[in-house]
């Protein structure tokens, strides 16, 4: 560490270490140039310091200074001491002579801890775990984001979302939510270096992936369907690299994970596409709705070909896709039954526009329950499910770092809203759906206005009365003077 004239930056790594006064974190050390390198002084932040102004003391007078002055500052000491570290805990991270770790276990009968070291690895994503004597690791303060390197980012990531798919099947949706959100965020603007190796960027990929589908599955829970259609196309455009690249390393990479293309390009790109339709269908877009859930049947039928069944392997996948094409056609029929009455009011609409009989639009959407402006007539489906995939590192912490914790703090404990009630309108569908351009199942049976003969022969007599007069004029004004 140099001196920078006046102003000494704060240290990179910042111990926690016992004082008089209890914890203290050291913010700042100050190197003498003329000791070699020797510390002469450390500024410390009083972490347990209680001899402040109480905010609701208000007949003290150090209240009334307190509110005179503004905050206060954390209480500060300056010595030239070598305080001992605290006693590290689980999930810790500390400062060991074979580089910076986490510590995963205690072992008090032998004074001994558990660390598995996290500045650096072995080839791939193997690990090395030590166990210490409590007396040669040093307890540190925990990264913030900013500060993390990328694998330890991926990690972080990876922590989030397991305490997000605990919230999410305790039915916390809002906080589940919040704790996709932020494992989204923390690697989203991850900057590979040169020292990124395939497998860091195959891991990114699939907690990007699962994280933003699992936070597009809690905003449909939560009914917020802007965000959930966004955080699903983030998912598809993931998927979507992904499969320009079959075949590369990457690709490659992940099938060795256990991530075959059944589940990359179909399994979780249908999900994608459901919550995405759904999201669509709930904001009256019809037919972008039907468009994507098309998608999302091509993508079934491509991987639950002959090939695919027969594989032994392939069996959970498979079922799963069955299960979403059930939520296909049950949303699909009822994309369908909305743009049916849409297009029955579009014809209703042209035969007044042209003075038909009986043409009653307001009476007919009454009867017909104004599906196109209710979305909530659409049918209650049950979430698409949850990413959780494989694991893609040898490591699965057991409970959440500090920073994990500092997390849920934030969180309000409160439960979230109950979603709405069971619809009324239920609907029925058939075994298969027939990709056509037309849909000509929903429509068969809806004359369009061009269609009707009524329509047709009203037309056709308004247009010979125009040509006769057309005619008459041009005789008598163009007709030569006898």
């Amino acid at each position: 560490m140099q001196e920078h004239g006046g102003h000494v930056p704060e240290d990179k790594v910042q111990y926690l270490v016992k004082t008089p006064y209890g914890r203290g974190l050291v913010v700042r050390s100050r190197i003498d140039p003329h000791l070699d390198g020797t510390i002469k002084s450390r500024e410390l932040e009083l972490l347990d310091w209680k001899n402040l102004p109480s905010e609701n003391d208000t007949n003290s007078a150090s209240a009334a200074r307190l509110v005179r002055s503004g905050p206060v500052r954390p209480a500060t000491l300056f010595s030239s001491a070598d305080f001992p570290s605290i006693d590290p805990e689980e999930q810790n991270d500390v400062e060991t002579p074979y580089g910076r770790g986490r510590v995963t276990a205690m072992r008090p009968e032998t004074n001994q801890v558990v660390v598995r070291i996290s500045s650096w690895r072995l080839a791939g994503r193997s690990t090395v775990t030590c166990h210490l004597n409590k007396n040669v690791v040093n307890v540190v303060r925990s990264k913030q984001i900013y500060e993390m390197s990328t694998i330890e980012k991926i990690e972080y990531a990876q922590e989030l979302k397991q305490e997000a798919n605990r919230l999410f099947s305790g039915k916390r949706y809002q906080d589940a939510l919040q704790f996709y959100a932020k494992a989204v965020d923390a690697v989203r603007y991850v900057q590979h270096k040169a020292d990124s190796t395939n497998e860091m960027r195959a891991d990114l990929l699939v907690v990007m992936v699962t994280c933003s589908n699992n936070a597009a599955t809690s905003c449909t829970k939560l009914h917020q369907w802007d965000e959930a259609e966004k955080f699903a196309r983030n998912a598809l455009v993931l998927m979507d690299a992904l499969e320009d690249k079959h075949g590369k390393r990457i690709h490659g990479i992940l099938l060795k994970d256990g991530f075959p293309d059944i589940k990359l390009f179909g399994e979780w790109r249908v999900k994608s596409c459901i919550v995405i339709a759904r999201a669509l269908a709930e904001k009256s877009s019809t037919e972008d709705a039907i468009a994507s859930l098309k998608k999302a049947h091509s993508f079934i039928e491509k991987y639950t070909g002959e090939e695919n069944i027969k594989n032994t392997s392939l069996q959970s996948s498979i079922k799963q896709l069955q299960s979403l094409e059930r939520e296909i056609k049950k949303l699909h029929k009822a994309c369908l039954e909305r743009r049916k009455v849409e297009r029955k009011m579009e014809r209703k609409r042209a035969q007044a526009m042209f003075g038909a009989k009986n043409a009653t639009p307001k009476e007919d959407e009454k009867k017909d329950g104004n599906f196109s402006n209710n979305p909530s007539k659409l049918p209650k489906l049950s979430a698409p499910g949850l990413e959780d995939g494989n694991p893609v590192t040898k490591h699965s912490a057991k409970t959440c770092s500090p920073s994990i914790r500092s997390v849920r703090s934030d969180v309000s404990e409160k439960s979230t809203q109950s979603l709405r009630g069971d619809l009324k309108r239920r609907v029925s569908f058939a075994t298969k759906i027939d990709d056509r351009d037309d849909d000509k199942d929903a429509a068969s049976d809806v004359l369009e206005w061009y269609q009707d003969s009524e329509v047709l022969i009203g037309l056709a007599i308004f247009a010979g009365m125009a040509l006769t007069t057309f005619v008459g004029l041009n005789y008598f004004l163009f007709s030569p003077k006898r």
